[in-house]
């Protein structure tokens, strides 16, 4: 099936024969059109259609399900609808609006109810904040209960300018202008992967919804909260908005949509750039967070850093809706000479710092508790010491492939020589005087200096564990495995330790 467009009026076309579907209002032409041009549902067999009950999502529902009706919308359709418990017995009923919206159009409807003024208190977050986190979090659990993973949302023109003027306010670039994208992947653990979001109705605005609403007698449930302007985005909607259009020549919705459309043209090419580089410039990736080579980073164009950076954050949880042009600039700035121990907190509890020739980023927490009376390490089995739990196997080597380990392998995980160990192993923290080989290190070596050699940070050096044995220390966990116990080619027997 394919969009015939003539004078800008949409037509659907099916190929089997010259046979066209005029009869759509305006607005479902529109959100047909789009739907194809930008290929929103392409890929998937499902989709969770996110339903408030308000006048936007309502429309959205109508027009999917007139859109499916008619073959113009290959996948199968699921409502999903959030009670914040914000409105006592009203968001009650927008939920039994919801699933009684839902029966009669013979869909699938999933809920979820949130405490949002708990988790709000609990977090410290403001109810918007807390409201926000929770609906993603609700809507993600049920795409996944419904088999789907695609959220389709109900955001449109007029959404799209209220979140570019909210970030303009609070400091922006180009990403950040590119406003509400028609199409958002969410990465769940991993880079980039996890649940697309796709917003159809980007292309219209709210004028034109509420006339759609109204040539359709569709009834719909009004949040009497919506018109608060206690909260930041109402305020924009309802005070600063109208007060910008009124100097403004034509809509500004509109201009601010085609202005948001060519930033998000310009900043595809800067995520290509991006993904390139952050590839060649990681040079620690693990639990404890990401570490980048600081002169790859200063070499970047702002542009390119920006996106590194941001995806770095995005990747350890940090997530960016609270970060500003602010926290970026002093960012970049640690990619600067001299940089070394300077530490800029972030939102939600991440830092990032400069370390030598490396700047990293990870969750700040407190220093581990330590343990100096050392403790027996079970093997196999798992032993729990200065709050890390470790477990430890006895490997056949003839089943390992121990040059692949070498290559391939992860910090917090070491491979050792059973029969180079004598007698029992025990943990602990390290303490002064402590010494070892270390593989590479050519001799014995003070751990204190080997730790300064090595350029280890500070905030590492008081959580390191001494794995040791009857006679010496074979892990300065999880930094260096010692030469003394390594695998080679004779070893028999494999003892791995892993942290968690």
């Amino acid at each position: 099936m394919a969009l015939i467009n003539k004078d800008r009026r949409a037509c659907f076309f099916y190929k089997a024969g010259p046979f066209f579907l005029c009869m759509y209002h305006d607005l479902e032409k529109q959100v047909g059109a789009f739907l194809e041009s930008e290929n929103l549902f392409a890929g998937f067999e499902k989709v969770l259609v996110a339903v408030s009950g308000g006048g936007d999502s309502v429309a959205l529902l109508n027009v999917l399900v007139r859109l499916k009706r008619d073959g113009v919308v290959g996948a199968k359709l699921a409502a999903g609808h959030v009670n914040h418990n914000l409105r006592g017995s009203e968001s009650d009923g927008d939920s039994k609006f919801v699933s009684e919206l839902g029966a009669k159009f013979g869909l699938e409807v999933l809920t979820r109810s949130v405490e949002t003024i708990e988790y709000a208190k609990r977090n410290k977050l403001s109810i918007e904040t807390a409201a926000r986190q929770l609906r993603f979090d609700a809507l993600c659990e049920m795409c996944s209960e419904a088999g789907a993973k695609c959220i389709v949302t109900a955001h449109h023109k007029d959404d799209n300018a209220e979140t570019m003027i909210h970030r303009l306010m609070r400091g922006t670039g180009f990403r950040g202008l590119g406003g509400i994208w028609p199409v958002k992947e969410f990465g769940v653990g991993s880079w980039e992967s996890g649940v697309r979001v796709v917003r159809p109705l980007l292309c219209v605005g709210r004028k034109d919804i509420e006339k759609y609403c109204s040539d359709n007698d569709l009834r719909w449930r009004t949040d009497g909260t919506n018109a608060e302007t206690i909260y930041t985005r109402n305020k924009i909607r309802h005070l600063l908005l109208p007060d910008i259009q009124k100097g403004c020549q034509g809509d500004l919705a509109e201009k601010l949509f085609e202005l948001s459309l060519r930033s998000q043209k310009l900043y595809a090419k800067v995520e290509a750039r991006a993904e390139q580089s952050l590839s060649e410039m990681i040079v620690e990736f693990s639990s404890r967070g990401v570490v980048l080579d600081r002169n790859r980073l200063s070499q970047l164009d702002r542009l390119t850093a920006v996106e590194v950076v941001r995806r770095v954050l995005v990747n350890i949880g940090s997530g960016e809706r609270d970060l500003t042009q602010e926290h970026y600039d002093r960012i970049i700035a640690l990619a600067s000479a001299n940089s070394s121990g300077k530490l800029i907190e972030l939102p939600s509890g991440f830092v990032a710092k400069g370390e030598y020739d490396r700047v990293a980023f990870y969750k700040g927490q407190k220093a581990n508790k330590r343990c100096l009376t050392p403790l027996i390490l079970v093997v196999p089995g798992v032993t729990v010491a200065c709050d890390i739990k470790i477990e430890a196997k006895v490997l056949d080597a003839s089943d390992c492939d121990i040059e692949k380990f070498k290559k391939d392998k992860d910090s917090n995980v070491e491979w050792f020589d059973l029969d180079k160990i004598k007698g029992r192993l025990k943990v602990r923290s390290r303490k002064d005087g402590d010494k070892f080989r270390p593989i590479g290190g050519g001799g014995e070596k003070r751990i204190g200096k080997f730790l300064t050699a090595d350029k280890v940070p500070g905030e590492m050096r008081d959580k390191v564990l001494v794995i040791e044995d009857d006679e010496k220390i074979i892990w300065l966990a999880p930094i260096r495995a010692s030469e003394e116990t390594k695998v080679d080619g004779s070893t028999k027997k494999v003892l791995a330790i892993s942290l968690f």
